[in-house]
C-alpha cells in the first residue's frame, strides 16, 4: 500500500469532529478537525475572532502524521516537514494560500505548506 493511501488512513483517524471533505480531484476526503474547514470558513472565523488557537497545532500534528507514514515508506530519501516553522509564520502563510482559493480545504492547505517547507 503506498504512503499515500496510508496518508488517506491517518487523515481519518484525527480527533475533534468528523467531515467529509472534497479534495481538487473531486473524490471525498474523510477530514476531521480544522482541515475540514474551508479556507472562507477559516478566514472568516479569523476576521470575527482573530486566529484559531488550535490550528497551527493541528497543522502539526497532521504533519506528524505525514512524517510517520513518509519515514515508513520503503521510498529511500524523504525530507520531513519539522517544527522549526514559525506559529505565526505558518499562519499567515496559510492565510495568503488561503485568499487564492476560498472553497480550498485547510487540509490541502496544510498539505501544500509541508510539501513546500519538506524540500
Amino acid at each position: 500500500m503506498s504512503w499515500q493511501r496510508y496518508l488517506a488512513y491517518f487523515c481519518t483517524c484525527m480527533t475533534s469532529g468528523v467531515s467529509i471533505a472534497q479534495s481538487s480531484d473531486a473524490e471525498p476526503v474523510f477530514m476531521l478537525g480544522q482541515g475540514a474547514l474551508s479556507c472562507e470558513q477559516l478566514l472568516n472565523y479569523t476576521s470575527e475572532n482573530g486566529s484559531p488557537n488550535d490550528l497551527v497545532p493541528w497543522i502539526y500534528g497532521f504533519w506528524s502524521g505525514i512524517n510517520v507514514v513518509r519515514g515508513s515508506s520503503d521510498d529511500g530519501d524523504v525530507s520531513l516537514a519539522g517544527p522549526l516553522v514559525d506559529p505565526a509564520a505558518l499562519q499567515s502563510w496559510i492565510a495568503a494560500s488561503c485568499e487564492l482559493d476560498l472553497e480550498r480545504k485547510i487540509y490541502s492547505v496544510a498539505m501544500e505548506a509541508y510539501f513546500e517547507l519538506s524540500r
